[in-house]
């Protein structure tokens, strides 16, 4: 397994390989993993069978911002002995002095760092992927970032053994992927063919995605799988026999809003909604979670809704799940980014038979919450949102609210885990 996001780090980029590594053992599969070395400590402990290798390389990103940290301050210090002797009267000069440098290492980044930032990993790797893998008998590589894909596709020319891509995100069909050059074009979109042209298996998270690269790609369909993110059953099972207020409608959104997710239109809409009496504000409470924004708390306060929407930093997950267990609805709150990608909370609603409030446009999220029975509206149609709301409530006056469902166990992670050991064992069977 190379991936350059595994535990020690803890981040949600590292969550799906660690779960396949932790849960592969009981469908007769050991795994080797070969990772990024973080700080001093390379030990790290890890349950069962699995091995771990961490490799340092230096990150190139952080040395470019301490350069521009310097050069920063040696702006500082010019424009401070140019405004001395008056030369800011010239317009040009002044603005030269006065930009802050922030681009420079984004720009430097773009242009000399391929396939990504983390390309020098791929060269300290190199050798110990070809000695673990000597035990290995499948190559499996996890991305972002893409530099472990490159490093597969090398392992497996020099090594001839099947490899499986997990395209946790993707390369150049990724709507963020803005080359600088044709050059940089032109290589990505070579690296990327040839990776998915040599992998056994490619893998997406979702069936919109896995199409869009049977359209641009090509050859066996059979070869593009499926496998979606999912939850831990033993991460939510102590929450599940918590139960929300009979008295209080509470919606909970757990995690940070980037990418665009506004929860404006939402607050507009409730303040809209208790300030006309469709919405007693003493029934209701919706608790933002995650989210730290002193303009979006005074923008809560001058709506008059402070009473009944709490914005709550980030806290521990166990936290959060306690939060969310005690709530009626799971609430989304989406953006454009939802037309292609499907955010890992989800699979957490689920997990916790929570019915889902989602504000996100067409696309594989709102299939996703119309297929486990939640309800939908355009993140920035307030029509829409206020017509949701509505049957949200009608539904919590009948008391149909009261009882969660039972957690889907399709996505329960040690069975995708399995879904991944069948691949594994195909890969196997093709090379037989």
């Amino acid at each position: 397994m190379i991936c350059y996001q595994f535990p020690p780090d803890m981040g949600v980029g590292s969550l799906r390989s660690r779960k396949y590594a932790q849960y592969l053992e009981d469908f007769g599969w050991e795994c080797s993993v070969l990772t990024r070395c973080f700080g001093r400590d390379r030990k790290v402990h890890f349950p069962g069978t699995v091995t771990i290798t961490s490799v340092y390389a230096p990150d190139l990103s952080q040395w470019l911002g301490q350069l521009v940290r310097i050069v920063q301050s040696l702006r500082r210090w010019l424009r401070k002995k140019c405004s001395t002797v008056g030369s800011t009267n010239n317009p040009s000069a002044a603005a030269a002095l006065s930009s802050d440098g922030m681009g420079m290492a984004t720009q430097i980044q773009r242009m000399f760092l391929l396939p990504d930032t983390q390309f020098l990993w791929i060269l300290a790797a190199i050798p110990f992927a070809l000695w673990k893998q000597r035990d290995c008998r499948v190559i499996y590589t996890s991305a972002w970032p893409v530099s472990c894909h490159v490093l597969g596709l090398l392992v497996h020319k020099l090594t001839g053994k099947p490899w499986v891509a997990d395209y946790r995100d993707e390369w150049t069909l990724n709507t963020q992927w803005l080359p600088p050059t044709r050059f940089h074009r032109w290589l990505g979109e070579k690296l990327d063919a040839a990776c998915v042209r040599n992998a056994r298996f490619v893998v997406n998270t979702t069936e919109i995605r896995t199409q869009n690269f049977i359209h641009k790609f090509g050859g066996n369909p059979n070869k593009y799988v499926t496998i979606h993110n999912g939850y831990d059953q033993q991460d939510i099972a102590p929450y599940l026999a918590l139960t929300p207020p009979a008295e209080v409608l509470t919606l909970t959104s757990i995690g940070s809003l980037y990418g665009g997710r506004d929860p404006r239109p939402l607050l507009n809409t409730l303040a809209d909604c208790v300030h006309s009496g469709l919405i007693d504000k003493q029934q209701l409470l919706v608790r933002l979670i995650g989210v730290q924004s002193e303009s979006l708390q005074s923008q809560i306060d001058q709506l008059g809704i402070s009473e009944c929407v709490h914005v709550i930093p980030r806290i521990p997950q166990l936290q959060a799940f306690e939060h969310l267990a005690q709530s009626h609805i799971a609430l989304l709150i989406g953006s454009e980014m939802e037309r292609y990608a499907m955010t890992t909370k989800l699979y957490e609603y689920v997990g916790m038979g929570k019915k889902i409030f989602a504000l996100v446009p067409p696309g594989p999220v709102q299939e996703f919450v119309v297929r486990c029975g939640g309800i939908c509206a355009m993140y920035n149609d307030t029509t829409q949102i206020k017509q949701a709301l509505m049957v949200i409530f009608d539904q919590f006056r009948q008391g149909l609210l009261s009882q969660n469902s039972p957690p889907n166990q399709t996505y329960e992670r040690r069975n995708l885990a399995g879904q991944f050991a069948a691949l594994l064992d195909a890969c196997l069977t093709a090379a037989e």
